[in-house]
């Protein structure tokens, strides 16, 4: 993977091959990288993950606890939940919220490749650690 900078620069690889420490960071300040973004990022991962490794099982129970006691009351007759009103305060149909999330995932990930590249790096370490 050749890059040659407009500026004439040498390559990353060129740079690193004869030990220009100087040339390797000019090349990452070149970038135009928003590092305080990746460290955001990468602290919200490790995080994330440190708490899923360590509570996701005790999240998992309680939340098909609060699905099984609503299906029971709803079975029984004590609740009744009106799809039709959430889905008119939502304004969209479950599947149209979930591919309208899914596409401004994907378009944010596009965006901003070296966040979520930091965030999920952080998360892995930090199930690793949890």
């Amino acid at each position: 993977m050749q890059v040659v900078e407009k500026s004439g620069m040498h390559s990353l690889i060129e740079c690193i091959k004869n030990g220009d420490v100087g040339g390797v960071f000019q090349y990452i300040k070149n970038l135009n990288l928003d590092f305080l973004a990746i460290t955001i990022f990468f602290g919200v991962g490790i995080l994330t993950g440190f708490l899923c490794k360590r509570y996701l099982k005790k999240i998992i129970i309680l939340c098909l606890i609060s699905l099984g006691t609503v299906i029971a009351f709803e079975y029984a007759g004590l609740l009744a939940v009106r799809w039709d009103f959430i889905q008119s305060v939502i304004g969209a149909t479950p599947e149209q919220v979930f591919e309208t999330v899914r596409f401004g995932t994907i378009v944010w990930a596009q965006n901003n490749t070296s966040a979520a590249v930091s965030l999920i790096v952080g998360f892995l370490i930090g199930v690793k650690v949890g």
